[in-house]
């Protein structure tokens, strides 16, 4: 399968955040009919590792109690989970860049293009996201170690020299970590798109983002406020109208089922809301691919 190459546009700039958000939009809506069937497998796959993630997720009990067992079983569950869950993501993404293009989307050659990618694009994906990981597992650590009194005051003073050293690392680690998400922040749509390995796809990934590092920052980060605005405002409202007002006042229900009601409320607003931001990545990707 031959990559997904651009047509070259020599007039044009990099869009400003209210002009991805207007394209990304358009590119969503008026091509959803295209990809449905993909929203709606995302969907499934998200509610799955959802209600997996809160039914048998580790708590803050589980940590402090070093349960480790229980742990690493939760992560071997939702590991292929996860991967189910962005093989879903991808093929989305491959629909909007090929609606992009206008050029129509056939679902069994999506489905087997991005299954031949997947791999690839994970790679990417996850070596562009090792450092945040490592640091995250670092904080996390130097907390568990400090016990119950340091997480109850949050006196950071009653970490021990180990613990400090951990939870500082880990700082670091997420600090640059956020740095090199955006410099790779490419690097999985490389390897889906123009078919590269994760190497490859991450250099590629550099060598777009080198000199629009704070351009790239500024419109992701511009988008992403406004677009979790709005799904705030209408997770809250929605949950208001169901589980406030139906579900609590009218049949009852009790907290379990009401929290139950809550995620899946967010997860469906989150699933459809989600194209909206994926189109705005391929919009910048492709202002980057004229770039280069």
């Amino acid at each position: 399968m031959r990559s997904l190459d651009f047509a070259r546009d020599d007039n044009f700039s990099m869009p400003g955040v209210f002009e991805l958000l207007k394209r990304g939009w358009d590119l969503y809506t008026k091509n959803v009919r295209s990809y449905y069937i993909f929203i709606l497998l995302f969907l499934a796959a998200s509610l799955v590792m959802n209600f997996v993630s809160i039914l048998y997720g580790p708590t803050l009990g589980t940590l402090l109690a070093k349960n480790w067992d229980q742990i690493m079983s939760f992560s071997l569950i939702t590991f292929p989970l996860f991967v189910i869950l962005f093989y879903t993501e991808l093929t989305i993404l491959y629909a909007l860049a090929l609606r992009l293009e206008a050029r129509s989307v056939d679902t069994r050659d999506t489905f087997r293009t991005t299954g031949l990618r997947l791999l690839p694009a994970l790679g990417a994906y996850l070596l562009s996201t090792l450092a945040v990981l490592v640091g995250a597992i670092l904080v996390a650590v130097a907390f568990v170690n400090a016990g119950k009194d340091m997480l109850a005051d949050g006196d950071i003073s009653q970490l021990s020299i180990a613990a400090t050293v951990s939870f500082l690392l880990g700082i670091i680690l997420i600090v640059v970590g956020i740095i090199l998400i955006f410099w790779f922040f490419f690097g999985h749509l490389e390897a889906l798109l123009a078919n590269k390995s994760p190497i490859a796809a991450l250099r590629s990934s550099y060598r777009m983002v080198h000199g629009h590092w704070w351009a790239i920052f500024g419109r992701v980060l511009g988008t992403m406020i406004i677009i979790s605005t709005v799904v705030y405002l209408i997770n809250n409202i929605l949950d208001w109208l169901t589980i406030t007002t139906i579900m609590a006042k009218v049949f009852k229900a009790g907290a379990e089922a009401q929290n139950m009601g809550k995620l899946a409320i967010s997860t469906i607003l989150g699933v459809l809301v989600a194209p909206w931001g994926y189109g705005i990545t391929i919009l910048l990707y492709k202002a980057m691919k004229k770039d280069v």
